[in-house]
């Protein structure tokens, strides 16, 4: 019986759509149709009524199919997008989170060794100023002594001086006359009054140099220009100890200035270095956080894409070849529809009687 109706325009039309798009569901609407129109004759009904409605249903499933892809599709074109664009935007996040904390521990680095060099400095800074401070005690404790001895000497040169010219002002004869004569009565002459400590032993050695030589002729300018150059010695020495001293003040005063300059200059710096990598490390450590929290978030983001290309980018036909195919295939089920309506029941009896001539004549 199907080979009567093998020839019928609609069926022609499925068997063709279902060939060219190697649809199972068009070959089995076929077969529908066919076994539709075979019942319709068998039983004397039109059956193009329930043909048209099989093809309009396989049209209305085709439409929900071909929606649903597209619903997909666009779903898909979505998600991609969206979760790509999402992955760029952290992988950016990551490399400039990555970049600040490789930036930072190189700053902090360097900052902390700084810090490290200066305070070594500073340390030796200070042992050497501890040094110096030492050593310029000990010069002016020496130079206090040796100034008090001098000045102690020079007080008695002096001393011993204007006693010699008191005396030898007052003996004037003795001076200018001396005679053997004399220097039996002048050893029983009235002495001054004898100067104290060093004074008094330098005044009464040359009071005593003066009167056992007074006989001599001018013994007693003699002895006072030796004093004199003696007290001249004495008095350059003080002026060397205190020049010596007075430099020695001005080159401790001028490394001290600069020692405390280099000093405040140090701290200054070790105060700054320390703070900023106080400052980096905390900025570091807000960093890492943010590193670990988009790291997990772009991990899950990755997770979600490759299940979206596992939904979505597929082996076989893509989504768009697939809505496409579903569109041909309505057009032509649409097509198929339109030939049914130039079908008349008249057209059904010549086909009923054609099918019982091919009967009768091949019984």
């Amino acid at each position: 019986m199907d080979s009567e109706f093998a020839d019928s325009e609609i069926i022609v039309t499925l068997r063709h759509l279902a060939k060219e798009h190697h649809s199972i569901g068009l070959n089995q609407l076929a077969s529908r149709v066919t076994a539709a129109m075979r019942y319709g004759h068998n039983h004397g009904a039109d059956p193009f009524v329930k043909v048209r409605g099989l093809v309009a249903d396989m049209i209305a499933k085709l439409e929900k199919t071909a929606a649903a892809e597209a619903g997909e599709k666009a779903y898909c074109d979505s998600e991609l997008a969206k979760t790509r664009k999402q992955k760029a935007t952290l992988t950016e996040e990551i490399n400039n989170l990555d970049l600040k904390i490789k930036t930072a521990i190189g700053r902090s680095t360097k900052y902390k060794s700084n810090v490290a060099t200066w305070q070594s400095e500073l340390a030796d800074l200070s042992k050497s100023t501890a040094a110096i401070v030492a050593m310029r005690q000990s010069e002016n404790k020496i130079y206090i002594s040796s100034k008090a001895d001098t000045e102690e000497g020079l007080a008695a040169v002096r001393k011993a001086v204007q006693v010699l010219r008191e005396y030898y002002g007052a003996n004037t004869a003795l001076v200018q006359q001396p005679t053997d004569e004399d220097d039996s009565s002048m050893s029983f002459m009235e002495q001054p009054a004898a100067p104290a400590s060093r004074e008094k032993d330098i005044s009464k050695h040359a009071l005593e140099a003066a009167t056992s030589s007074h006989s001599k002729s001018g013994a007693g300018s003699t002895i006072i220009s030796i004093l004199e150059l003696v007290e001249s010695d004495y008095a350059k020495a003080l002026s060397k100890l205190e020049s010596q001293e007075s430099d020695a003040v001005s080159a401790f005063e001028k490394t001290t200035q600069e020692n405390a300059l280099t000093r405040a200059g140090k701290e200054a710096d070790v105060k700054g270095n320390s703070r900023a990598a106080i400052t980096l490390d905390k900025q570091l450590s807000e960093w890492t956080g943010d590193r670990e929290n988009v790291g997990v978030e772009n991990a899950a983001v990755n997770d979600y894409l490759a299940k979206l290309k596992e939904r979505c980018i597929k082996k076989g036909p893509t989504h768009e070849e697939v809505i496409a195919r579903r569109a041909a295939e309505i057009k032509g089920l649409e097509t198929a529809l339109d030939s049914l309506g130039g079908i008349s029941e008249n057209s059904f009896i010549q086909l009923q009687s054609r099918s019982r001539q091919n009967r009768f004549l091949n019984p």
